[in-house]
C-alpha cells in the first residue's frame, strides 16, 4: 500500500491535480492508516470538484471510510443538487442522514428518490422504514402497502406490523405478522414476534407452536422463557419444566426468573417460587409482581418476618399497589410471637434477622439500641399508618424513607436543588441512595446537596414512625452495607432524633 501511494503522489506530479486521482489518493492513505494525509487529499479533492456529481459522491464516500458522517452527508448533498434526478445520490443522502439522526432530510431525499423511481422496492422500503421511525404511522403504512401489492416481503410485513402498531391497530399487526411467518416461515425472529403478539391478544395457545419451533431451532434462555411465558398464560403445566430450562442457562435474566416464580406458585411449589422470586430481585427485577409473589411464598412456607421485610420493601417502591398492601396487613395481623429484641449489650448472631412488635419496642427504643450497639444492617418497619425503611452504618443513619414521605429525588427538587425529572426518578426507594452515590461520583449531584436531601427526608420519616405505637420491625444485619456507603455519606443519628422530636412537638402544638 506504500508503493500505491508513492505511485499515486509521482503520477499527480506529473499529470497535474485532479479529482479522480487526489481521489484514489486519499483511498490508498486511508488505507495505509494516514488519516491526516488522506484528510489533506480529501480537502482537495472537495476544491476541484466544482459540479462533478460523480465526484462528490465518491468524496462523500471517503468522508465515510474515514469516520466524518456530517462530512459525508454534505458532500453526498451536492452530489444530490448536481444530480437531481439521479435517484441513487438521493439514496445516499436518505443513508447518511438517516446515520447523522436527521431523519427530516433522510424522509426528504427517500421521497424524492421514490418519486424517481417508484418501482424501486429498497427504495420504497427504506422511506417506509424513516417514516416509522419518525412515528409517520399512516404515511408509513401507504409506502408498505403499495410495495406489498407487487410482492409480499417478510421485511415489508414486519414493517408494516410496526406501522399498525404505532397507529393502534393490534389486529391490524397481528394479521401482518401472521402473513410474514407464512412468506418466511424460516425467520425465528418473525415467529418470535408473532408469539409475543399472540400472547398480547390472549390466544397464548396459538403461540406455543410457533415457540416450539424456535426453541427447537435456537434453545436459549430467552426462548425458553419466551415459551414458558405462553404455557404459564395458557394454563400449560408444562411451563414449569420449559422455565426451568431456561433457568438453568447461564443467560437466564431476572425476568424469567420472575416468570419461574409465576410458575412454581402456580404449581403449588411455594418452596421453589420463593427461590426464583428471590433471584429475580437479586438480578434487579423490582415488579410489584414480583415482590407480592415472594411475599405470597414466603407466607406459604412460614417465614413471616421475611415476607413482612420483602413486603416493607415492596410497599415503600409501589405504594399505590392496594394488593400489595392488603397482604402486607395480613400477613402483620398473623405474625407469630415476634422473637424478642436483645437488650443492650447481649450479643446477637451477626447475620440472624431481628424481629418484634412496635407495640412492645417502640420506634424510639429500637433506633437507640442499634445506635448505641453500633449496629450495621437495614432496619424496616410497618403500622397502620405506613411502611418505612432505615439504613444504617454503625449506628449512623445513612437514609430514611417511608410510604407517606417524599422520595429522595422529590425532596432534593423540594429543596431547590437542580434535578431534573429524569434524574428524581432515579432517585426511587429502595436504591436511592446507591444510585445517589453514584451520580455524585459523576458530578450530576453535589455531595451537599444529597446530603442536605438525605438529612431532610430521613427527620421527616424519623418524625413519621417515633408517632407508630403500632406493627411490627425486621433489622437485618448487612456488613456490605460499610463498602457501598462510604463514612462522608452518614448522618448523625442522634441529631436527626432531636430534630425529629422537635418537629413532633412542633406539629402537634399547631393542631
Amino acid at each position: 500500500m506504500v508503493h500505491r501511494v508513492l505511485r499515486l503522489e509521482r503520477q499527480l506530479r506529473h499529470e497535474g491535480r485532479n479529482v479522480g486521482l487526489l481521489c484514489e489518493l486519499a483511498s490508498a492513505r486511508l488505507e495505509a492508516g494516514d488519516r491526516r494525509g488522506a484528510a489533506a487529499a480529501i480537502r482537495e479533492a472537495s476544491g476541484l470538484a466544482g459540479t462533478d456529481g460523480p465526484a462528490w459522491l465518491r468524496i462523500s464516500a471517503l468522508h465515510e471510510e474515514a469516520g466524518d458522517v456530517p462530512a459525508a452527508l454534505e458532500a453526498a448533498a451536492r452530489a444530490a443538487r448536481v444530480m437531481a434526478r439521479e435517484a441513487a445520490a438521493h439514496a445516499t443522502v436518505c443513508r447518511l442522514a438517516e446515520a447523522a439522526g436527521d431523519l427530516a432530510t433522510a424522509a426528504s431525499a427517500a421521497a424524492i428518490a421514490v418519486w424517481l423511481e417508484p418501482d424501486d422496492g429498497p427504495a420504497r422500503l427504506r422511506l417506509a422504514s424513516v417514516l416509522l421511525r419518525q412515528r409517520r404511522w399512516a404515511e408509513a403504512r401507504r409506502e408498505l402497502s403499495t410495495l406489498l401489492v407487487r410482492s409480499e416481503g417478510a421485511d415489508a410485513l414486519a414493517m408494516l406490523a410496526d406501522a399498525e402498531e404505532g397507529a393502534g391497530d393490534h389486529r391490524g399487526a397481528l394479521a401482518a405478522l401472521e402473513r410474514a411467518v407464512v412468506v418466511a416461515p424460516q425467520r425465528l425472529d418473525l415467529r418470535r414476534r408473532l408469539a409475543a403478539a399472540l400472547v398480547a391478544d390472549g390466544r397464548a395457545r396459538a403461540a406455543i407452536p410457533h415457540l416450539e419451533q424456535v426453541v427447537q431451532q435456537a434453545p436459549s434462555a430467552a426462548s425458553y422463557g419466551q415459551l414458558g411465558q405462553a404455557l404459564l398464560d395458557a394454563g400449560r403445566p408444562e411451563a414449569v419444566a420449559a422455565l426451568r430450562e431456561a433457568a438453568r442457562r447461564p443467560e437466564v435474566t431476572a425476568t424469567v426468573s420472575a416468570l419461574l416464580g409465576r410458575a412454581e406458585q402456580a404449581a403449588g411449589n411455594h418452596g421453589a417460587a420463593v427461590e426464583a422470586f428471590r433471584r429475580a430481585l437479586q438480578g434487579g427485577e423490582r415488579s410489584r409482581e414480583v415482590f407480592y409473589g415472594l411475599g405470597v411464598g414466603l407466607q406459604h412456607v412460614g417465614d413471616l418476618a421475611s415476607a413482612l421485610d420483602v413486603l416493607i420493601q415492596g410497599s415503600i417502591q409501589h405504594r399505590d399497589d392496594e394488593r400489595l398492601q392488603g397482604l402486607l396487613r395480613d400477613v402483620r395481623r398473623s405474625s407469630l410471637a415476634p422473637r424478642p429484641v436483645p437488650a443492650v449489650g447481649e450479643d446477637a448472631e451477626e447475620h440472624s434477622a431481628l424481629a418484634g412488635s412496635l407495640e412492645a419496642f417502640s420506634a424510639v427504643d429500637l433506633l437507640e439500641f442499634l445506635r448505641l450497639n453500633r449496629r450495621t444492617g437495614t432496619l424496616r418497619m410497618v403500622s397502620s399508618r405506613g411502611v418505612a425503611e432505615v439504613v444504617l452504618i454503625e449506628g449512623n443513619l445513612a437514609s430514611a424513607s417511608s410510604s407517606v414521605g417524599p422520595r429522595l429525588g422529590e425532596q432534593l427538587q423540594a429543596l431547590g436543588h437542580p434535578v431534573s425529572d429524569a434524574i428524581a426518578d432515579q432517585l426511587g426507594e429502595p436504591a436511592a441512595l446507591p444510585t445517589g452515590r453514584r451520580l455524585v461520583e459523576q458530578g450530576v449531584i453535589a455531595l451537599a446537596d444529597l446530603k442536605e436531601a438525605l438529612y431532610a427526608q430521613a427527620e421527616r420519616t424519623i418524625a413519621d414512625v417515633l408517632g407508630w405505637l403500632d406493627g411490627g420491625f425486621v433489622f437485618h444485619p448487612d456488613s456490605t452495607l460499610r463498602e457501598a456507603i462510604p463514612p462522608e455519606f452518614e448522618l448523625n443519628t442522634a441529631r436527626i432524633m432531636l430534630d425529629a422530636l422537635r418537629r413532633m412537638d412542633e406539629e402537634a402544638a399547631n393542631h
